[in-house]
């Protein structure tokens, strides 16, 4: 219970880590580091078209410390896309993965006989790629329409899945309890407490509820104060061009002609989910990617530092 509790107690000071990367030498963005808490915005979107995404591209996205400004600058225009072309993001991670820590055996038989969770500061497989991660284009305003499709959190084991998810906002968002025991859903908007949503789940109650148009641009953090230990995130968009990192890769489809932001989001790094919990404060850099006539491919390396170069 000691890890845990170290854990809990760190957790009122993470910072989202939001990584918007540069290519030119992939150096630390003017943004330097922020002390904003766990959920956050993803910062204001620029003004940009395909027409004006060149002088967009100089605007630096906020670093979206707890109480930043919410939603884009202006609203976005969807229409077909005929002339798009792909960016792939390829991460991976070069330290080692985390082990696993252990649940207490008080709460044993709520988490369906589970005994152990994963530490998910860093999903990474056996080959160094990174899954959980999220990656967008920060300024585009109009382009292919948002997916309608809504997302699904399972809490089984103690633990949410997906653990990390983006969706668009204003969609169907549906909390699904898997495990013997009562579970909390709670949805926290730090800059933002009126958004905070929290909703009792008996075991395997479903509930599905309705995001907000309002909430684009936003990180939550969704725990459960019933089990603290459980943590997951949340990111939303009011466009398409974003992706949760998969096996070690993300894909944005039918990106319009310009020049963009790629944004990368990461979770906070830790050193161990022992006692000596080691919190990581939020990195900021930025990549400028160029579509033209071919899709665009950027291989990426996540650092124990909370870098990625």
């Amino acid at each position: 219970m000691r890890a845990i509790g170290k854990r809990i107690a760190a957790l009122g000071s993470l910072g989202a880590v939001t990584l918007a990367l540069v290519e030119a030498g992939c150096h630390a963005g003017s943004g330097g580091s922020d002390s904003g808490g766990p959920a956050v915005r993803m910062g204001a979107h620029s003004s940009a078209t395909a027409a004006t995404a060149a002088t967009a591209a100089t605007a630096t996205p906020s670093a979206g410390a707890a109480g930043g400004t919410r939603g884009p600058a202006m609203p976005y225009r969807a229409h077909a896309v005929t002339n798009g072309h792909a960016v792939e993001v390829h991460l991976t991670y070069a330290g080692k993965p985390r082990p696993p820590w252990k649940i207490p055996p008080e709460f044993a038989s709520h988490c369906g006989g589970a005994t152990e969770v994963p530490d998910t500061s860093v999903q990474v497989d056996a080959a160094g790629a990174v899954s959980g991660a999220v990656v967008w284009l920060d300024d585009v305003r109009e382009g292919e329409p948002p997916p309608a499709a809504g997302e699904r959190i399972d809490q089984k084991g103690c633990v949410y899945a997906p653990h990390v998810l983006a969706m668009t906002a204003g969609a169907a968002l549906e909390l699904v309890n898997d495990d013997p025991a009562n579970h909390a859903t709670r949805i926290d908007f730090l800059a933002d407490p009126d958004d905070s949503v929290v909703k009792m789940l008996p075991p395997g109650a479903h509930e599905t509820i309705a995001t907000k148009p309002s909430w684009a641009g936003a990180v939550a953090r969704i725990t459960c104060p019933i089990h603290p230990w459980m943590l997951g995130w949340a990111l939303f968009f009011d466009h398409p061009y974003f992706a949760v990192v998969k096996g070690g890769v993300a894909r944005l489809e039918k990106v319009p002609p310009g020049a963009w932001h790629l944004s990368v989001w990461h979770e906070p790094l830790s050193e161990t989910m022992g006692d000596a919990l080691d919190a990581r404060g939020p990195v900021h850099a930025r990549i400028d990617v160029t579509v033209a006539d071919r899709d665009v491919v950027k291989k990426l390396e996540l650092r124990d530092d909370g870098t990625i170069r």
